[in-house]
């Protein structure tokens, strides 16, 4: 009082000793609470206890008053917005499934936790017109900067400029009672940890308007106010054409129009376009110059509207011109139609039905639809430049797949895995220049017989050869030539051999010098087996010793021929891999004349082949210059930008069927299937493993496409099981590209409670990217509106729930960013044991099954232990992602009785007992008197008390359908201490050290009125015949 006079005295006598009064006052701006306007009731009713508590008395509440007082200068009289505002939030609180009530019976320990959290809101509406103003503010700071920290940043930026403001303005002589309460605010401390949770739980929020009076906007300010508002005045946009849009909002009258006639895009540049501020930040980081911060609105995206905008982003990275969006999402339909046609046993590639199905989405679409799904392929393609891949290396990612290159489609369209190897060395000849008599082509296979262990060579003719001084309907047909075999990619294959006709018939021999000149030579082959009779390996000398197998041909015009003489096998004398060069260096001799080289005896010193090593095209006759061109025009067809690509409506034809032309090529679905999938060496479906070698560098730079697909298929799968969960839209600039949780996947997506929880913070914040083995623990995750629960903490713990299934809840914590809960990691703590010898009775069990446990409750609850995880941003003073030591304890009546060790939940150990009958129609043949021996092993369990005391039998906890009770009952047996620990209730005080945990455990019965207890008896003793605790709970 001695103060609030001296201030009095000072005002009346100008005497300048504000600043000294001033600063003694330290109000307890927490005593101050105000009579809330009346268009806030159904808002503050909706509030559940712990949260309204906070509002009217806690730290929010105390905020909210330092802040009002802080800024009740500037802030103008806005009683229509005040009202409109809480009107809408009334009405949003109250819609159903926006703000669901919390109960115990669907979300256990999270129940105080449900609901939209409206706590700054009714902090506000409590402490005064002037103090909404400051949320109004908040509304538009946290829908402007979707990154917290910057929020923060700004909020801190926004009280340090008041306060020096206000104190620079205190050395007036005469101050006014606003002015005194400024001052006082500013000699009141905000702790940034205060700013960020005001920030956090600020939730949705035009004077002018709601009087009825037209407004036109100057600037993008109003229309980020009316949003974060959630109050739509009607609009009319001027542009090429007028237009007027009525929203028909009942809290601001018809009359009040809003004419939006500006652009805020910045020329040049579309990385900002739409509204957004710029702000100077000096309270950003710890040390450095003041950062400049651009906050954008951050808008959500359901997981289908993202695959679009992932489609989009992929047109980009391919460089797809805008006009083509239809006709490409046509391709991707087709493509997905063609790898579908493979076996069942195949799984198609989901990365790739992903962006199929968002493609079908936009083709199938129709109207206002249509027009929705552009835009959001459009918002792909200019903002999601590094979504799929990063933009610096979108260069070196082959476009589509390499399904538009020229050699990969004339590949894939193989009758199989051979041919498949075989055509890509012919297209690399061709594109090479190679001629004829250059290039040879050999295939080393396994061959099937059992006795013996032989290989099968084949060799092939590498390019074609044209001769038109030959009629070409002269040629004789080779089909019966015997050794000779026509390539099935060319049946009119004709192959000039002299050596073909030694020893064969003389009417054949006869018709050979037609060989000699055909008019087109086409890609043929000739192929032997070679039995391996030793193996080994010297310096200098062919490292297989080998010779012909003996084979047989029948059905030559009647006549047959045995042991054939056949050539001998090409000698390979030396080959060295060259790192700088895609061509191998070697020596090597075909010692026989095929008639395919104008040398007797070819001789290559050039090799190419994959890293299988199993085909390879051996390559003479590079003459100055000719290596260069060769290694040259074969790397720029292997990145697939060099020729110009396939032309799209001949690529899908290509995909589809041949229809009424079945001479049209069309890609073989399982040779398709296993160039995007891949192959592993110990899958046995690994058939075109030499082919995949071949291609590797083509699959390569796919890979970092396919990757971040497969990243969002696992996303997805994610969040079609999370109800109404969003993204941040944030995502499509910072890209999921290099997503830790993404490189953990592999072909069959194993999931885990970690990857799970990563995925998820990523897609929440579109920020943050957390390896996940750092999530081991993390059992809950908070963010925005929504909370992310492990499924087995709100299930019955009977049912089969994945280790890493994940619910969502509307709600939040309360807490500011991303708070990942974990459990402590010491022991979890058991109340002591009662000494009074009246607490337990353990009677005998009457086979009745009923609840005995409907005082138990769970709850969670916080330690006030929290430290950052790294995620990347560092120095930064408001970190955004926290572990948070959360326990969920259990109570009984509201008195605690233990922590839950929730980690013993997701323990992998079958701990459950089927309730079924096994005998025969469904009547089990016990009598009365081995029903009453089956009970008389049974204690019963009806209170805390008897569970966490030793019972004389297998106690048996009656909890029969009350889920909450039977999670608890299941925990808390593991965690009781040994007995020969159990003295007093002093012996299990914290303080006198962590007792021995006993050999306990609990196993769970299915739950089910028709119960025979002699076959659970049985079953039970079976389960525990090789592991034997010293004491069991039966949770029935």
């Amino acid at each position: 009082m001695a103060s609030l006079g001296k201030i009095t005295n000072s005002l009346i006598s100008g005497v300048n000793e504000n600043t000294i009064a001033l600063a003694n006052l330290n109000f307890d701006f927490s005593i101050i609470k105000v009579e809330a306007p009346k268009e806030y009731t159904a808002l503050g009713k909706a509030l559940g206890g712990a949260r309204r508590e906070n509002a009217e008395y806690g730290s929010t509440h105390r905020t909210a008053r330092k802040l009002g007082a802080l800024f009740e200068a500037l802030i103008p009289p806005i009683p229509g917005i005040v009202a409109a505002y809480g009107k809408r939030s009334s009405q949003i609180i109250q819609t159903p499934g926006l703000n669901p009530s919390g109960n115990v019976e669907h979300h256990g320990a999270f129940a105080e936790f449900v609901g939209a959290d409206a706590t700054s809101i009714w902090a506000a509406a409590t402490s005064g017109g002037t103090t909404i103003g400051i949320h109004l503010l908040a509304c538009m700071l946290a829908r402007a900067f979707s990154d917290p920290a910057q929020a923060t940043s700004v909020w801190a930026e926004l009280v340090s400029g008041r306060q020096c403001e206000i104190m620079h303005d205190a050395q007036s002589p005469m101050l006014n009672l606003v002015q005194i309460a400024a001052v006082n605010a500013a000699n009141q401390q905000i702790s940034r940890d205060d700013l960020r949770r005001w920030d956090a739980s600020a939730m949705v929020g035009l004077e002018r308007l709601l009087k009825g009076e037209p407004q036109s906007v100057t600037d993008g300010a109003i229309l980020l106010a009316i949003s974060a508002w959630h109050i739509f005045p009607n609009l009319i946009v001027l542009g090429s054409q007028t237009k007027k849009i009525d929203f028909d909002d009942p809290v601001i009258p018809p009359e009040g129009l809003l004419t939006i006639g500006i652009t805020t895009e910045r020329e040049g540049n579309d990385l900002h376009s739409g509204i957004y501020w710029s702000v100077a930040l000096s309270h950003y980081r710890y040390y450095g110059k003041p950062m400049q911060a651009t906050g954008k609105a951050d808008t959500r995206l359901t997981m289908d509207e993202l695959h679009l905008v992932a489609l989009g982003s992929l047109l980009r990275t391919w460089s797809a011109p805008r006009a083509q969006f239809e006709l490409s999402a046509q391709w991707f339909v087709v493509l997905w139609q063609c790898v579908c046609q493979v076996e069942d046993s195949l799984q198609p590639p989901q990365w790739l039905g992903v962006i199929a199905n968002a493609a079908l989405q936009f083709i199938e679409a129709t109207g206002t639809m249509k027009k929705e799904y552009s835009s959001l392929i459009d918002f792909g393609y200019r903002r999601g430049r590094n979504f799929l891949a990063k933009s610096s290396l979108n260069n070196s990612c082959v476009p589509w797949f390499g399904l538009r290159c020229r050699h990969i489609l004339e590949c894939l369209s193989s009758k199989d895995t051979e041919a498949c190897a075989i055509e890509y060395m012919r297209q690399l000849a061709d594109f090479g220049g190679l001629r004829p008599d250059q290039a040879l082509i050999t295939y080393i296979s396994q061959g099937e017989e059992a006795a013996t262990k032989v290989e099968v060579h084949t060799y092939y003719i590498a390019v074609i050869q044209r001769n038109p001084a030959v009629d070409e309907t002269r040629s004789p047909s080779l089909s019966n030539v015997p050794g000779l075999e026509i390539d099935s990619l060319d049946p009119k294959a004709k192959v000039p051999s002299s050596s073909h006709a030694e020893g064969v018939d003389p009417k054949l021999r006869m018709r050979s010098n037609l060989f000699s000149q055909p008019s087109y030579w086409k890609h043929c082959s000739w192929t032997n087996t070679w039995q391996i009779e030793e193996v080994q390996y010297v310096s200098g000398e062919d490292p297989l010793t080998i010779r012909p197998a003996p084979r047989k041909f029948n059905g030559y015009d009647g006549f047959s021929m045995r042991h054939l003489t056949l050539p001998r096998q090409l000698k390979c004398y030396h080959f060295s891999r060259n790192e700088n060069s895609p061509l191998s260096d070697c020596y090597a001799v075909l010692p026989d004349d095929l008639g395919w080289f104008l040398a007797a005896k070819p001789q290559f010193n050039k090799c190419f082949t994959g890293l299988l090593d199993t085909v390879r095209l051996y390559i003479t006759g590079f003459k100055d210059g000719d290596q260069e061109k060769f290694e040259k025009a074969t790397t720029q067809i292997r990145s697939g930008k060099s020729a110009p690509l396939v032309d799209m409506n001949e690529a899908i034809s290509f995909l589809t069927y041949p229809g009424n032309k079945p001479d049209c090529k069309r890609l073989n679905p399982l040779l398709l299937w296993q160039y995007l999938e891949g192959s592993d060496s110990c899958d046995p479906r690994s058939s075109m493993e030499p082919a995949l070698s071949l291609m590797e560098n083509e699959r390569k730079q796919m890979l970092s496409v396919s990757a971040s697909l497969s990243s969002l298929a696992f996303a997805q799968k994610i969040y079609k099981n999370l109800d109404g969960a969003t993204v941040s839209s944030s995502i499509v600039e910072r890209g999921i590209y290099d997503a830790k949780w993404g490189k953990k996947l592999n072909r069959a997506h194993q999931f885990t409670k970690s990857t799970v929880f990563s995925c998820i913070a990523m897609m929440e914040t579109g920020a943050v990217n957390l390896d996940a083995i750092k999530l081991d623990h993390v059992f809950a995750l908070s963010y925005g509106d929504s909370l992310f629960v492990s499924s087995r903490l709100l299930r019955d713990p009977y049912t089969n729930v994945p280790d890493h299934a994940v619910t969502r809840i509307v709600g939040n914590v309360g807490r500011p960013g991303l708070s990942l809960l974990v459990p402590p990691t010491t022991e979890a703590l058991v109340r002591p044991l009662s000494s009074s010898y009246r607490a337990v009775n353990y009677e005998l069990f009457d086979g009745n099954r009923e609840d005995d446990f409907k005082g138990t409750t769970l709850h969670l609850s916080f330690t006030s232990h929290e430290f950052p995880l790294d995620y990347g941003a560092t120095g930064i003073i408001d970190h955004q992602v926290f572990l948070v030591e959360s326990i969920i304890s259990v109570h009984d009546s509201g008195k605690w009785v233990a922590d839950l060790d929730v980690l013993k939940l997701f323990a992998e150990r079958n701990d459950r007992l089927s309730n079924s009958r096994p005998c025969r129609r469904g009547i089990c043949q016990h009598g009365d008197d081995a029903r009453q021996a089956a009970l008389d092993e049974f204690s019963t369990i009806d209170t805390w008390e008897e569970i966490l005391d030793t019972p004389p039998s297998i106690g048996i906890i009656r909890a029969h359908k009350n889920w909450p009770g039977r999670l608890a009952a299941s925990i808390v047996p593991s965690q009781k201490p040994a007995d020969d620990d159990i003295v007093s209730d002093e012996t299990n005080d914290p303080d006198n050290g962590s007792p021995r945990l006993g050999s306990q455990r609990a196993v769970i019965l299915e739950n089910g009125e028709d119960t025979c207890w002699v076959c659970v008896h049985r079953r039970l003793r079976k389960m525990l015949a090789k592991d034997t605790p010293s004491q069991v709970f039966l949770v029935a």
